[in-house]
């Protein structure tokens, strides 16, 4: 079952959400084994999560019968514990963006950006390959490891402490709306 551990600070990654044309949604398996992954969380972000979790639970006692969540702890969300329908977090993302002065990224950019910086950090291609949820080590160097080689001369040291500088913006960005 995937969820959300913050007592061992884990993501767990079992299913892909579909949405419905209905509205509605379905939880379906992911397309491979692989793909089923637990995702260690910066520790930085937990007290986030926590407090994120707290809120939901006390909107869940209010509401009582008129909450339709799952069994999953979906962190998009909306008030009623069901997961957004899939061009929300998008919608936000833009808005965080032009309320920030942001050039555009597309959310799946910052898949990549992980990928590269935690290669080019002398993390592992298998640590990273099992993070991404690939099947096999070979799409995970395929698709990253040149861009590593291209880039490590140029990338900035200050990234590391990106998170912990920016935790208060990136807490606000979230619950801000």
């Amino acid at each position: 079952m995937g969820g959300l551990d913050l007592e061992k600070e884990i993501i767990y990654v079992t299913h892909s959400l579909l949405n419905l044309k209905d509205g509605g949604f379905l939880l379906k398996d992911l397309m491979t084994k692989g793909s089923i992954r637990e995702i260690a969380l910066p520790p930085n972000l937990i007290p986030l999560f926590k407090r994120y979790q707290v809120q939901r639970f006390r909107v869940k006692d209010l509401l009582q019968d008129e909450w339709q969540d799952s069994n999953y702890f979906f962190v998009f969300a909306n008030e009623f514990g069901l997961p957004y329908y899939k061009s929300y977090p998008r919608t936000k993302w833009m808005r965080f963006l032009k309320r920030n002065k942001l050039r555009y990224i597309r959310p799946h950019d910052l898949r990549y950006t992980s990928a590269t910086f935690l290669l080019s950090q002398g993390i592992d291609l298998k640590t990273v390959s099992v993070r991404l949820g690939h099947s096999t080590t070979r799409i995970t160097a395929d698709i990253y490891a040149h861009r590593t080689q291209e880039t490590d001369c140029v990338l900035p040291r200050p990234i590391p402490s990106f998170y912990t500088r920016n935790h208060d913006l990136i807490a606000y960005a979230i619950h801000r709306e």
